[in-house]
């Protein structure tokens, strides 16, 4: 995850209708593997889009609507 020594969950509670927000993040810990749509979107503007969160969070309902979640969690194999 962006900016992070080991993958992160950034968790955003925000209301469509007024705009309020509120955001955290919790280590999620080296077994779990993130892909991040947002880096593979917009790559080294990553930067521009969180830091300003009205547009993140436009990005972040267009994913909604669309029905992909922005995020993909899965747990790395065991080693053999």
């Amino acid at each position: 995850m962006y900016g992070r020594s080991e993958p992160s969950w950034i968790n955003y509670l925000w209301c469509g209708s007024c705009h309020a927000h509120s955001s955290s993040f919790t280590g999620a810990g080296r077994k779990l593997v993130e892909s991040d749509p947002l880096l593979e979107q917009y790559g080294d503007r990553i930067d521009e889009v969180f830091r300003d969160p009205e547009r993140l969070l436009k990005i972040l309902d267009g994913y909604w609507r669309a029905g992909k979640l922005p995020q993909v969690i899965s747990r790395r194999p065991r080693a053999s």
